[in-house]
């Protein structure tokens, strides 16, 4: 059996921060530094039991993801495997600054802004990887730090989908809520494999 963790910090810093113009949206994106709480669960994430002894440790190429990652390497004294299929979803040009993306594409997996990414694309691309994971670690423990527009897009291909009052996408396995909308400052998912058939998901607190 191989099992795979897909961890997300959500305390990344837009606020108090200038960029040079000709940085376009996605690029501010990708390096947003962690906030000081953020640094604070990094380090919570790093002492989770559960995630420790890990065979390998992959991580996107956003500066949030790998600075996060680096203090559960440290501790297990593994390198940190940098793959952009796990990278955030590309948000493309995105004009009208009152338009509810994240809304619009949790109703319609395909829908996207020019030079943008549906997730229906994130889960495709997730999903790759994965399924490497599964034949190179059999019955290894891998530990995955990304986003939440990758694990919601991966979880949906197994997860029973429904809304809250907000209109936010909720994500359900066995009765279980993995994704509720609600906003946390850290995403841990458990997968169980036997190959590639999915043996148990659960959401670790």
């Amino acid at each position: 059996m191989t099992t795979i963790y897909l961890v997300s910090n959500n305390c990344f810093m837009n606020e108090l921060l200038v960029y040079k113009d000709y940085l376009d949206l996605d690029e501010k994106r990708k390096i947003r530094p962690l906030t000081v709480n953020g640094e604070k669960v990094a380090l919570t994430i790093a002492k989770k039991k559960i995630l420790q002894n890990a065979d390998v440790i992959y991580s996107s190429s956003f500066f949030s993801s790998i600075n996060t990652a680096k203090y559960l390497a440290e501790k297990n004294n593994i390198d940190i495997i940098v793959d952009k299929r796990i990278d955030d979803r590309k948000i493309g040009l995105l004009e009208d600054k009152n338009l509810n993306l994240r809304n619009m594409q949790e109703h319609d997996f395909d829908y996207k802004l020019v030079n943008g990414e549906s997730l229906n694309e994130v889960k495709n691309r997730v999903r790759d990887l994965v399924k490497e994971l599964i034949k190179n670690y059999e019955n290894g423990k891998v530990v995955m730090f990304t986003h939440n527009s990758c694990i919601l897009a991966l979880l949906s291909i197994w997860a029973t989908k429904g809304f809250n009052y907000e209109e936010r996408l909720i994500l359900d396995y066995n009765e279980n809520v993995l994704i509720d909308g609600l906003r946390t400052d850290y995403n841990i998912i458990e997968i169980d494999f036997e190959q590639e058939k999915i043996e148990n998901i659960k959401r670790i607190d």
